[in-house]
């Protein structure tokens, strides 16, 4: 049987993912976030250097603050934003675990809940627009555990584990 190289990295991929599934949601959160920010902290010296993040995410960040904030703030606050990337799977994977639905649920909070809610009780229907890294993906593992119907949408995936 012959494996195309995409079919391997997909199930690479897809063993890997297991593997850390099992893994994170069975360490305490603290844990895996000490985890996440050694990663981080040991790469990011690299990321930074990396040309598409200096063109997308500190172009992104002058571009929104223009002469508000200093290179140096610009700087510190897409560093910030990059360590809360580093813990986004870890965060994920161990909130997603059903043992720490109640952890989710008290950890996650949603500021303005009840507006959503009383639009649904109206029979009417919210559009919620989100970025696609970190706090969207709690939200909506938050929203998934509640009795709030939803959907998200996203373009096809070409990796089926995704």
């Amino acid at each position: 049987m012959k494996f195309s190289s995409k079919e391997l990295r997909y199930t690479a991929g897809e063993y890997l993912l297991s593997v850390a599934q099992n893994t994170i949601s069975h360490l305490p959160l603290m844990i895996n976030r000490l985890m996440m920010d050694i990663l981080f902290y040991i790469s990011y010296p690299i990321v930074r250097l990396a040309p598409a993040f200096k063109q997308t995410v500190l172009k992104n960040l002058k571009t929104a603050f223009g002469e508000e904030l200093t290179q140096k703030e610009i700087s510190e606050i897409a560093r910030r934003s990059m360590k809360n990337i580093y813990r986004m799977p870890g965060d994920f994977l161990y909130y997603c675990f059903p043992r720490h639905h109640g952890r989710l649920n008290r950890d996650i909070t949603i500021s303005g809940i009840e507006h959503l809610q009383s639009a649904i009780e109206k029979g009417k229907g919210v559009i919620g627009l989100g970025a696609h890294m970190t706090g969207f993906l709690l939200l909506t593992t938050r929203l998934a555990q509640g009795d709030i119907p939803f959907v998200v949408l996203t373009k096809n995936q070409r990796n089926r584990a995704v």
